[in-house]
């Protein structure tokens, strides 16, 4: 918590969240790609996605998991149509976030981390409202109690660890690109398709298009970049 000086000499609180963007982004991300062991888990450590402060990150956790708890398709592109109904949302996005971190053993970490940003912002907001009130009573002595009170119990919740969950979020990125998490990626050979529609080894891939339009020359020129990428890798190993 900051104060800044205001008209007159006296400092107001100036209310500050501790959030944790990495961990909620990262937790809608393992959501996204492991749907029904995400809801498992979520509902093992009663956490409440309400917790998630992002409102666009919220909208898509509690679609996905909805779907997931009803048996529907839980198919990015399903999620996306749904999604964007309530927040706008470009395709690109929900690609960057589903292939931000499907890493499935951080979901309890990044559950906890998004859990504790919520209890220190809700802890931030009761001591605000309160400095605020009891500032206009000039009740001093009361406000230096009800403080170290609060800063007490603010200690007792550990700060979120940003940094940490960077690291992680960039480590779980490189882990889902060269497989080690046992979902490799599929390198089509085009770029733009790739960081717009992700697909690996276990996906069921459906080209679609008009008569003549080049679907089998664009499949064959994928599987000759894909042989052309395995035999470089037999190469080098």
């Amino acid at each position: 918590m900051q104060t800044r000086k205001q008209k007159g000499g006296n400092p107001t609180p100036d209310l500050e969240f501790c959030r944790a963007e990495e961990a909620e982004k990262g937790l809608v991300s393992i959501i996204l790609n492991n749907p029904d062991e995400a809801l498992l888990k979520i509902t093992e450590a009663a956490f409440s996605v309400a917790d998630i402060f992002d409102i666009q990150l919220r909208n898509i956790a509690e679609i996905t998991l909805q779907q997931a708890a009803q048996g529907k398709a839980t198919d990015i592109r399903v999620i996306y149509e749904l999604a964007r109904k309530d927040t706008h949302l470009e395709f690109y996005q929900l690609s960057d976030l589903y292939t931000a971190c499907p890493i499935l053993s951080l979901a309890s970490e990044f559950i906890e981390l998004t859990r504790t940003a919520a209890k220190r912002r809700t802890m931030q907001i009761v001591l605000h409202n309160a400095q605020t009130d009891i500032r206009s009573g000039d009740l001093n002595e009361f406000l230096t109690g009800l403080v170290a009170v609060s800063e007490g119990v603010q200690n007792e919740i550990a700060p979120p660890k940003v940094l940490d969950t960077k690291a992680q979020l960039m480590e779980a990125t490189t882990r889902y690109e060269t497989g080690d998490d046992n979902s490799t990626r599929i390198r089509t050979g085009f770029p733009e398709i790739d960081n717009m529609t992700p697909m690996r080894e276990t996906d069921l891939i459906v080209v679609g298009g008009e008569t003549k339009s080049g679907k089998t020359t664009w499949v064959l020129n994928v599987i000759a970049n894909i042989i052309k990428h395995e035999i470089s890798q037999l190469d080098t190993a």
